[in-house]
């Protein structure tokens, strides 16, 4: 794994003593101070990848639709309707979902460059992202999501009698397999974003970064991706509408940086420490040097 060439500004951060510090000397710090000071950038974060999410929400809308009408149907063939609609239409999701992961990339770029505190304007930083990062990003989801549309649909086609509940053991299985297969994604679209690294690198190193992190990597997925999903699960259209207008508004710019904070300090502790020490909680302050931190007044 090798780091791309980043510009060191370590030196830009020194202040005099009697200046109020406004860098932060934790990543939960950098949070509370993006809350604080900079809540623009997550409005934008948010509303920007809503725009690259409109095929998404249109596909899953579609699918809640056509669901609903299947279950008008008797027993046996709803059952049967149900499943092989639910197969092939994982790969239509996963389509409105590539989509999607474009603007992941270009908002990540973003997170990444105000967390190291490289200075960012947004759409610049936003397309320039895209434009260096879009064909790896496309194809790192294309290999984690688009394995799971392929187990999806397998899990779909396999519909007879038994007096063991295979489907729900196997759905069981396919769940925890997501959540892993969604924690090495978003790892490994900020590796690409970062490092410079073969593809049988990238997929073992985000294996191994999941499984080395697992709490932080769930407790990413659970402040991210979770709520979302449950509420889509439960159906509930109020709810459901609100919880989607949450996330345009601001739910989608949250998840990107609390998903970039925690993979670069998962980086800083797995690679930056020893391979990379100049790149190591870049954008920090270490506690010795702050004496006064005007942000926690």
């Amino acid at each position: 794994m090798a780091k791309k060439r980043k510009s060191n500004r370590g030196d830009r951060y020194q202040r005099a003593r009697d200046v109020s510090i406004s860098l932060p000397t934790s990543y939960p710090k950098l949070f509370k101070l993006t809350y604080r000071t900079n809540l623009l950038l997550i409005f934008k974060s948010s509303l920007i990848l809503s725009v690259f999410a409109i095929p998404l929400f249109i596909a899953l809308y579609i699918r809640g639709r056509i669901v609903s009408g299947l279950t008008a149907s008797e027993d046996a063939e709803r059952i049967q309707n149900i499943m092989s609609f639910q197969g092939w239409y994982g790969f239509i999701i996963l389509l409105a979902f590539l989509i999607f992961s474009i603007g992941v990339i270009g908002v990540l770029y973003v997170m990444n460059r105000h967390i190291r505190n490289e200075g960012v304007i947004f759409l610049r930083d936003f397309f320039a992202g895209i434009k260096k990062n879009w064909l790896g990003g496309i194809g790192i989801t294309t290999l984690y999501l688009g394995t799971l549309a392929v187990f999806n649909y397998i899990l779909n086609l396999l519909s007879f009698k038994s007096e063991i509940p295979y489907y729900a053991i196997l759905l069981v299985i396919f769940i925890i397999v997501s959540v892993i297969v969604y924690m090495m994604w978003v790892i490994a679209l900020m590796t690409h974003i970062i490092y410079t690294t073969t593809l049988g690198q990238l997929i073992k190193n985000s294996f191994l970064m999941v499984f080395a992190k697992l709490p932080l990597c769930l407790f990413s997925a659970i402040c991210t991706i979770a709520p979302f999903i449950v509420v889509w699960i439960i159906g509930f259209a109020p709810v459901l509408y609100a919880v989607t207008l949450v996330y345009v508004a601001i739910g989608f710019g949250n998840s990107a940086l609390v998903v970039a904070l925690i993979n670069c300090h998962i980086f800083d502790e797995l690679v930056n420490k020893k391979q990379f020490p100049e790149a190591y909680r870049l954008g920090l302050f270490s506690e010795g040097e702050v004496k006064d931190e005007g942000f926690e007044k």
